[in-house]
């Protein structure tokens, strides 16, 4: 949307009983974290359902719930990507990435409904641990990785897909492009 490709079909994805995957893809023209993408997937969808009800048309759907856009960012945003089995829940067997999420911020204090507070107040501040793959990559809020490396490739990246030599996978995985 962001993009100028338009507004996401969401609401008839719903309607045709596709369950859409979140994700971020493109940091040019919007927030790269899923706190945002949730919100603007459940706000979109809002917007739809009441401008159905106000136009007066028939068979207006429900509205989405906080839970089910949770499921979109991370069950769903899994299958999306091809690793349904993989990843994408908390069950023996699988690569669950897991955050701990902080409770105590001013932007969401004092929590009446947990999941709504996720979705509809919290953002990156909230991060307290990150673990992946079973090894903490965030403790306590900071960051537990070599982040120059990461602006190193992240720079790497942007300057070969501008010039054309190269792709992002070959300056991420080490490659030559």
């Amino acid at each position: 949307m962001a993009g100028g490709s338009g507004s996401p079909p969401i609401q008839h994805l719903i309607d045709s009983d596709v369950r859409p995957g979140l994700a971020v893809d493109d940091v040019r023209v919007t927030p790269g974290d899923l706190f945002a993408q949730m919100r603007a997937a459940i706000s979109m969808q809002h917007a739809t359902v009441f401008d159905r009800k106000l136009a007066g048309k028939g068979g207006v759907p429900k509205l989405m719930t906080t839970r089910n856009v949770i499921r979109f960012a991370t069950s769903d945003g899994a299958i999306a990507a091809g690793l349904r089995g993989v990843t994408g829940s908390l069950e023996a067997g699988m690569q669950a990435d897991v955050l701990v999420l902080r409770a105590d911020r001013p932007n969401i204090f004092p929590i009446n409904d947990p999941i709504g507070a996720v979705v509809w107040g919290m953002d990156t501040s909230n991060v307290d641990w990150v673990f992946v793959g079973g090894r903490a990559l965030m403790r306590k809020g900071v960051l537990d990785a070599d982040v120059q490396r990461a602006r190193s490739l992240a720079t790497e990246a942007r300057r070969r897909m501008a010039d054309g030599t190269g792709s992002i996978v070959g300056a991420a995985s080490g490659g030559t492009g």
